[in-house]
């Protein structure tokens, strides 16, 4: 029977970090998939920007510091959106994620 239980508990030990590593590699994904969106998005309101602003003025500067700005005002308007219109049924886990927040 001891043996039966130290078998189990190594199965158990193995299934453990499997599961530990395969949730580092998808946290890592979702990560650098959510940085990556995040930058192409900046670089869409980059290019967007440059053109409006180089056609009036030749030299703007902070328009890097303008285009992050916006970027992340969007992000974080798009996580927030507005009360009424929050979908629990589709997703209560985000909805307490974002409500701890």
């Amino acid at each position: 029977m001891n043996e039966v239980s130290d078998a189990i508990a190594r199965w158990l030990e193995k299934k453990r970090r499997t599961d530990r590593a395969s949730a580092a590699v998808i946290s890592v994904l979702a990560l650098g998939s959510g940085a990556a969106v995040f930058l192409l998005t900046t670089l869409l309101i980059y290019t967007v920007l440059s053109i409006v602003f180089v056609a009036f003025i030749r030299s703007v500067p902070w328009i890097g510091l303008a285009a992050l700005g916006l970027t992340a005002g969007i992000f974080v308007r798009s996580m927030k959106g507005r009360r009424d219109e929050r979908q629990l049924a589709l997703d209560p886990m985000g909805f307490w994620i974002l409500k701890d927040i």
